[in-house]
């Protein structure tokens, strides 16, 4: 049976039909049909707060039903309600016109053909008041904020209109009020005309027909200041030769500067950064390892939340040589002469009466105070406590505590003294213009005079012994008799140096890169070639094979085969170098203008493997080592190898034991033609074997120290 009505009493009975006839009714029996199906209330959720004075509530279908009563009260038991509605034929409704922060009761029931549900279990929930707008921009404590700014908030549902203020102060008095405008149909609005690197509060509510919400809120920002100005630059100096491979570059602080931008690069467009960095805060920073004597450019911006600067003046520095390194703190001071006893201890002296010393190997060198502003021009020693200094106007001063104080001697002359040489505490030699020639044979008490001649200049001077000696300018006199008699022996060019290693063998510089050497003591001299034409300032031998000389624009020489080959070696500067002096083949100083003083370990050479100048060479078509040279050797060898591709080389010296001695070279290096200089001096005489690993590749050699 169907179409029968919920919650209905229904009476039934049955009778049977026969051929004869049909029978009684059954005794009548009745039943009541179900109750209608009571919907399920869906949302807003029993007990929810925060709901719109505008909701739209749900429930659940319920099969069959035609339509649907809503009730919503203020009261749980229905007493009065505000909204009464039946004959909805849908599962839902939108209510509006609620009113805020109120409780609300509401059910529903289920209207079914002849009957209708019982109500639905009650929920409640609570209106919101009027929405509180949220803040978006400016972000609470912002900084750099424009000074016209556009500030933004969220919309807020329902909402007609807003109001925004914006104070000086947190309490948003009337009197720090700088915005207080209401109307405003938008989520933000541009304010203008704030006051640079000032902090701002701010807050918005929002209108609705009738009501105001509350405030947001409040938030926080400051404006911009005014972008900093432009960095200087402090050091180095622009076009600074000799720096070292990681550098400390460094500017003058900027006012209002928060970060500062360093940029390093191979050229003045800055297209080739090597560095590049805008987290800066300190006013001087450390780059690198940078490569060796490679000019690079470098400036400095400043920024701050308000802007940034325009960039500071571009500077070039030049990076220092990989052999010749820079010692001292930027000396202004003129460097004449330098003299070194050992390895440790040394002596500059200068123009302007300049007198430095040195206990560490120049680490660091601590001025002296000579007690005179004439230019000093040569510095001699005999021990650590014995030493002299020539200079301008016939001045000689002489030392007996290392230094640390000097007397001037009465030299008889006032010719400016070129040179000074001494052969024991007693007996020395200065020489200078017009031929002058002194002699003390007491430690500089009492001055002889033994040359003098107008018109004629002496640069240097130096004796073997008591007796012999040599002393050289626009001509080159020798004594043999301690300087009783001085003889002219050769009128050529004019030598600005001299060095003797015995009596016959000795060499000579002069200007326009000239090299002269004798063997048999200055009676003939061969000409040699130096490979330069600038002007020699000065020469040294450390023995018959391992010379240097240096002069003008950065010019250094070496030989280590007593002057048949002469090759330039990269000094990293263009100043002019006058002095040159060596403890042993590999460790000596070079002192110039400008205060410049250059340092090197390894002779000059450079320490990593350098690539060699043989690109007219046809490479290998493999890894090749060849054989040092030389071979036997004193002291140092050159061990050459190959590479016909770029390989990872490490190279080993070995004992003849198999025992590590040193590890020359660890690295990957390109292909081409390379040297490497192997100092011994510290390794006795005996077999050594040179072992090359270029990547899989293993070579091995013999070779023999003697000394």
């Amino acid at each position: 049976i169907s179409g029968l009505m919920y919650d209905t009493r229904y009476y039934w009975h049955v009778n049977a039909e026969y051929t004869e006839g049909t029978s009684n009714w059954s005794t009548a029996w009745n039943f009541t049909t179900m109750s209608a199906p009571v919907p399920t209330l869906v949302w807003p959720l029993n007990n929810t707060t925060q709901i719109t004075t505008s909701p739209t509530v749900h429930w659940n279908h319920v099969e069959g039903a035609l339509s649907y009563q809503l009730q919503i009260s203020k009261f749980s038991s229905f007493s009065s309600t505000i909204l009464n509605v039946s004959g909805i034929t849908d599962s839902s409704y939108a209510v509006g016109g609620l009113d805020e922060e109120t409780k609300y009761y509401w059910r529903v029931n289920a209207e079914y053909p002849g009957a209708t549900s019982d109500w639905s279990s009650v929920w409640n929930f609570t209106t919101l008041s009027t929405a509180v707008p949220i803040l978006v921009w400016p972000p609470d404590d912002a900084t750099g904020v424009s000074t016209n700014p556009t500030v933004r908030w969220h919309a807020v549902e329902g909402a007609t209109s807003y109001q925004l203020q914006v104070a000086q102060y947190s309490s948003f008095s009337s009197t720090w009020l700088v915005v207080d405008q209401s109307g405003i149909a938008d989520t933000s609005l541009n304010v203008s005309g704030l006051e640079i690197d000032r902090t701002y509060y701010w807050r918005v509510n929002s209108e609705h027909d009738g009501s105001t919400s509350d405030w947001s809120n409040a938030w926080s920002f400051r404006t911009a200041p005014l972008p900093p100005t432009t960095p200087t630059l402090r050091s180095p100096w622009d076009d600074e030769d000799l720096q070292p491979v990681s550098p400390v570059l460094s500017w003058i602080s900027v006012y209002r500067a928060e970060t500062y931008r360093l940029q390093v690069a191979t050229d003045a467009a800055f297209s080739s950064l090597v560095f590049n960095d805008s987290t800066i805060t300190d006013t001087q920073h450390q780059v690198g390892p940078l490569n060796y004597l490679t000019t690079y450019f470098w400036r400095v911006n400043a920024k701050n939340a308000g802007g940034t600067s325009d960039y500071s003046e571009t500077r070039s520095f030049t990076t220092e040589s990989e052999s010749w390194h820079i010692q001292g703190d930027n000396f202004s001071d003129w460097f004449q002469s330098v003299y070194f006893l050992d390895e440790y201890t040394g002596w500059i002296v200068g123009w302007g009466g300049a007198i430095f010393k040195t206990t560490n190997s120049g680490t660091t060198w601590d001025e002296l105070t000579s007690g005179t502003n004439e230019n000093l021009e040569s510095v001699f020693f005999v021990d650590a406590q014995t030493g002299w200094a020539a200079g301008d106007n016939g001045l000689i001063l002489k030392t007996g505590d290392g230094g640390t104080t000097w007397d001037e001697l009465t030299s008889g002359t006032t010719e400016d003294l070129t040179a000074v040489h001494f052969v024991d505490a007693q007996t020395g030699w200065a020489a200078g213009d017009n031929n002058t020639i002194i002699k003390t044979e007491d430690g500089g008490t009492i001055w002889t005079l033994q040359s003098s001649e107008e018109y004629r200049f002496l640069e240097d001077i130096q004796l073997i012994n008591s007796q012999v000696g040599w002393a050289v300018g626009t001509l080159i006199l020798k004594t043999t008799n301690g300087g009783d008699t001085w003889n002219e022996i050769w009128d050529g060019e004019w030598a600005t140096a001299v060095h003797f290693i015995n009596d016959q063998t000795g060499w000579i510089v002069c200007w326009d890169g000239i090299i002269y050497k004798t063997i048999n003591g200055g009676t003939t001299w061969n000409e040699q070639t130096s490979g330069v034409s600038e002007d020699l300032q000065d020469v040294f031998f450390f023995d018959s094979q391992n010379g240097w000389a240096v002069g003008r624009e950065g010019t250094i020489i070496r030989t280590t085969d007593g002057g048949s080959e002469w090759r330039s070696l990269q000094s990293g500067t263009d100043r002019h170098l006058y002095s040159v002096h060596f403890v042993n083949e590999n460790t000596g100083w070079i002192v110039g203008a400008s205060g410049i003083i250059l340092k090197t370990t390894t002779g000059g050479e450079a320490t990593a493997v350098e690539d060699m100048k043989h690109k007219d060479l046809v490479l290998p078509d493999n890894f090749m080592m060849y054989e040092n040279y030389p071979n036997p050797f004193n002291s140092s060898t050159k061990i050459r190898f190959a590479l016909s591709n770029s390989a990872h080389v490490t190279i080993k010296i070995l004992d003849i034991l198999g025992k590590e001695i040193e590890t020359l070279v660890h690295g990957r290096y390109e292909p081409g033609y390379h040297d490497i200089i192997w100092n011994a001096e510290n390794c006795s005489s005996g077999i050594y074997f040179y072992v090359i690993q270029a990547d899989q590749l293993i070579q091995a050699k013999k070779m023999m120290l003697i000394k």
